[in-house]
């Protein structure tokens, strides 16, 4: 295999000089070209820790469901840690939000299966106990409308532990 230089032997004959294809860069351009690959690497940074982070939290799903599975973990939790690890893997961070939304919808409200019912009945008291939190500090308008967030949480509350006893 041999290399075909007969392109740069061409520009010789022209008599045209490599020198004739250099540029003159002037201090501003120099400066926007410089701080223009500063960014693109930070920003290259970014998406390999990026990177880095998503490969240790799914080799950690993938540890957490194997205990899981012994340890007898309902399906539904170790269901929601490989989409998890699958939407790491590939990139898309919004697999885990719409299918654990879809999961709660379908199998919890449309089936009325306790364990996606309690899932989201953990929730709903998590949130009571941050906006609970909240109310405390909060100035008098936007205490109205915590106080209008606590009963609704309440309410749903107590429409999904009616559920779950039914």
């Amino acid at each position: 295999m041999s290399l075909d230089f007969s392109a740069l032997d061409a520009l010789a004959q022209n008599g045209r000089a490599a020198e004739d294809f250099t540029e003159t860069v002037e201090a501003p351009q120099l400066d926007r070209l410089v701080s223009g690959i500063e960014q693109e690497r930070r920003q290259l940074a970014e998406a390999y820790r990026e990177h880095q982070d998503n490969i240790k939290k799914a080799g950690q799903n993938v540890s957490a469901i194997r205990k899981g599975i012994n340890a007898g973990e309902d399906i539904y939790s170790l269901f929601l840690k490989a989409v998890d690890t699958i939407g790491r893997m590939t990139g898309d961070r919004s697999l885990y939000d719409q299918t654990r939304s879809q999961l709660l919808a379908v199998y919890g409200i449309g089936l009325r299966e306790t364990q996606p019912l309690q899932m989201e009945l953990a929730e709903i008291n998590q949130r009571l106990v941050k906006l609970t939190e909240a109310r405390a500090t909060a100035d008098p308008d936007s205490r109205e409308r915590i106080d209008r967030a606590i009963r609704e949480h309440q309410r749903r509350a107590g429409e999904i532990t009616g559920q779950i006893t039914a």
